[in-house]
């Protein structure tokens, strides 16, 4: 199996990892700096998941053999144009696995036909550190949701892939959808919140406030995305603890996050059901802030969004 991996992070990093044994993997990798590092040094993970791998750097534009099985591990406000650089590199049996944060899977299915795409769901925490090295803090589980027509041959060699470092389910129809809308809820909370914050879950865990905040815009997530007598703990439920989620490192290195395909999304979920969502609105109007620029992250911006909570249930007006 021919495997390209757009995105040489760290979820793009531990997806290498993961399918190298079974498969030709190529990864392509836009920063100059790290794909330097991955030709020099190889593919390095340290701690849940620790080895060395060497790994196939992809050029755009330089030909090579269709694939099999691209793994999409960018921000997801990138997927078009990176699939765009591939594009010359696949053929009518080519598969899609978006293993990114969000609704990134809507697109997806836009751009190549929903039979072609399927969603990948991990429970992980892992980042890059400062060596070049991934610091994988957790790989708790995976689940790989697909849809009709999705190939079952594609799916049964990937996830036996996966299947000898973690354990992973595949599932279709209302339990891929429940699952799918549970992780986006977790996933939206402590990303935009951490990234407020800048602190991580651990010591947002230790603040009783914070704690409420999570709470609450897990609560709404939960209704807008019609998740069903599930309780939904964003600490319990993450995976994320010493490490930050990923939007705050989308934010420092490219000045723009998932956030659209998080609290977005469900905000846009809500508004059809006519709720008001104001805990996941005042977390994505202070991310957006401080996309461009307005708001930095920290213990201002912090209580900014506690104001505008306020603000928004009328609590603050006298």
């Amino acid at each position: 199996m021919r495997v390209a991996v757009l995105g040489g992070g760290s979820v793009g990093s531990v997806l290498s990892f993961l399918v190298s044994p079974g498969a030709e993997v190529v990864v392509y990798e836009a920063d100059p700096a790290r794909r330097e590092r991955l030709r020099s040094e190889g593919l390095v993970l340290r701690g849940a998941l620790d080895g060395t791998v060497e790994v196939e750097l992809g050029e755009a534009g330089k030909p090579v053999e269709p694939f099999d099985l691209m793994l999409i591990a960018v921000p997801a406000q990138y997927t078009a144009d990176a699939l765009r650089k591939v594009s010359p590199f696949v053929h009518r049996d080519t598969r899609y696995i978006s293993a990114q944060d969000g609704f990134a899977i809507s697109e997806l299915e836009g751009l190549v036909g929903a039979p072609r795409s399927a969603a990948l769901t991990l429970w992980l925490s892992a980042g890059l550190s400062e060596d070049g090295s991934v610091e994988v803090e957790e790989l708790r589980e995976a689940a790989l949701l697909v849809g009709e027509g999705f190939d079952p041959d594609a799916a049964d060699t990937f996830t036996g892939t996966l299947s000898k470092y973690v354990k992973v389910r595949v599932l279709e129809g209302a339990e891929a959808q429940a699952e799918f809308a549970r992780r986006t809820a977790v996933s939206s909370v402590l990303n935009s919140l951490c990234a407020v914050a800048n602190r991580c879950p651990a010591l947002l865990r230790e603040d009783e406030g914070a704690r409420s905040m999570a709470e609450r815009a897990c609560r709404e997530a939960i209704e807008a995305l019609g998740i069903e007598g599930d309780d939904v703990d964003p600490f319990r439920d993450g995976v994320w603890d010493r490490l930050m989620p990923p939007m705050s490192i989308h934010l420092a290195r490219h000045g723009k996050t998932e956030v659209e395909y998080l609290s977005g999304e469900i905000l846009r979920k809500g508004r059809e059901k006519g709720m008001r969502l104001p805990v996941q609105r005042s977390l994505y109007t202070v991310v957006k802030e401080m996309e461009a620029g307005r708001v930095a992250a920290g213990e201002k911006a912090f209580r900014e969004l506690f104001r505008r909570v306020e603000e928004d249930e009328g609590l603050g007006l006298i």
